[in-house]
């Protein structure tokens, strides 16, 4: 049962709402002018508040608003918060240390996003005036009202298990996200057209963790970026920003083999993931270029199709098996696995058909997910921003947009992040599809992995 919402419409109304939700954990649904536009373009209209189950409107910048000589710092200030659509918090340079994302938190307890469709088209105009940029502001506040109210009675905020580290991982992709990729206009109008997301010679893209791992996905205004043929010339309309700039793809080497080892304990040495394993497939101690071809075709194999008996007598798929048999007795036991980077409880939802191998697959990409979110929390705070900028993140690659003075000391702050468990590749190249290897000489590695 609500109490009757309270309409901020003064600022005396301000000053109570403050005192009333001074230290308390509050529930924000912000109303965007756009449901569709990307999050740099977009503003807030108003706000939703819920606080023991007492509710406020701050209209804000809303057509019915008399009052908004207030900012958004004054909605979330000095509370402990959960805020719908977190991310365009970031966009507006906002202090986020309290705030956590409510569509996460219901995330990472039911492994779903949270679902607006089914209320959007009651409450929001966006479909049917698709030619108006500023739809929401036909909405009236009494409307919002009851959009937000469905939109919290069908979120599950009741455990915080990973919150901490995936908010963290929003912010950090949030920081390439946000810096766009340039592009050769005339180039890319002829292969994508003009989408919603091209703005100033710059594509934005959008990470979505909602996926079954929280391996993010990367798609906005009908462009997949995290499946950018590499084959055609698909990514020759990406390029620099900077007049003598160049691109610099940072690329993790044997990324989940090395994963696998990480989760399993075992050592590969100093020597070549698949020439390490050539030796035990073809049982020989100089294995030919063919034969470390064929042990890379054979690994992809084990590790996503399960791992063939006449292969258990190899030390690293012993021990990656003795680990997925572990791994599955866990899960059915307690019906989740906790990671020990951030804490989360993976779970599956609809896993009557889950085998001990799609587990083990599922393991490693959330794996690989929160190994990257260490590696670009130390990497990025030492890049100069002035002279390089994070603009894509793929898995196992990172692309950064860099002056053509900058680079040397760039890939040495790279290599210098990373460690001999995960050893990398790096290319350089004046457009994302004519990249070349960048020799450099690397460094005794920094361990930061446990």
């Amino acid at each position: 049962m609500y109490i009757i919402a309270m309409y901020i419409d003064s600022q005396s109304d301000l000053d109570q709402y403050k005192r009333e939700v001074v230290g308390k954990l509050i529930y924000v649904i912000p109303l965007l002018h756009n449901n569709r536009d990307h999050l740099i373009k977009n503003t807030i209209l108003s706000f939703y508040v819920q606080c023991d189950e007492k509710e406020y409107i701050l209209p804000f910048k809303h057509p019915e608003s008399i009052f908004d000589k207030y900012t958004i710092e004054d909605v979330i200030s000095n509370t402990r918060c959960y805020f719908h659509n977190k991310q365009i918090l970031n966009y507006q340079k906002i202090h986020t240390s309290s705030v956590y994302d409510l569509e996460l938190v219901h995330y990472l307890n039911t492994v779903t996003p949270l679902e607006t469709d089914n209320i959007d088209t009651e409450y929001f105009y966006h479909r049917l005036h698709t030619k108006y940029n500023k739809s929401n502001t036909l909405i009236s506040l009494a409307n919002f009202v009851k959009y937000s109210r469905a939109i919290l009675a069908q979120s599950n905020l009741t455990r915080e298990e990973g919150i901490v580290y995936y908010d963290k991982m929003q912010s950090l992709l949030h920081q390439v996200e946000s810096n766009g990729i340039q592009v050769d206009k005339k180039y890319f109008t002829a292969l994508y057209g003009s989408p919603i997301n091209l703005i100033n010679d710059r594509v934005y893209t959008k990470y979505n963790f909602f996926t079954t791992t929280g391996r993010p996905s990367n798609r906005f205004g009908g462009i997949n970026f995290a499946a950018l043929n590499k084959q055609d010339d698909t990514r020759r309309c990406f390029v620099s920003r900077y007049d003598e700039g160049t691109l610099v793809e940072l690329d993790f080497k044997a990324y989940h083999p090395h994963i696998i080892a990480y989760l399993c304990n075992y050592d590969f040495g100093n020597q070549d993931v698949y020439e390490h394993l050539a030796h035990y497939y073809f049982d020989t101690t100089t294995p030919t270029k063919d034969q470390i071809k064929q042990a890379k075709e054979l690994t992809f194999n084990q590790m996503y199709g399960g791992i063939n008996r006449k292969y258990l007598n190899i030390p690293y798929f012993a021990k990656a098996k003795e680990f997925t048999t572990t791994l599955y007795k866990t899960y059915k036991e307690q019906g989740y696995i906790e990671s020990a980077i951030s804490g989360r409880h993976f779970h599956v939802v609809d896993d009557e058909d889950l085998t001990d191998a799609k587990l083990f697959n599922y393991f490693i990409q959330m794996t690989e997910t929160e190994l990257n979110g260490l590696f670009l929390e130390r990497l990025l705070p030492a890049i100069n921003s002035q002279l390089a900028v994070p603009v894509l993140y793929i898995y196992d690659a990172v692309v950064f947009d860099c002056k053509k003075e900058y680079i040397k000391e760039l890939i040495g702050k790279i290599f210098a992040s990373t460690t001999e468990k995960y050893p990398i590749s790096v290319k350089v190249g004046d457009n994302y599809k004519e990249m070349t290897l960048y020799e450099y000489e690397t460094p005794i590695a920094v361990h930061i992995y446990n």
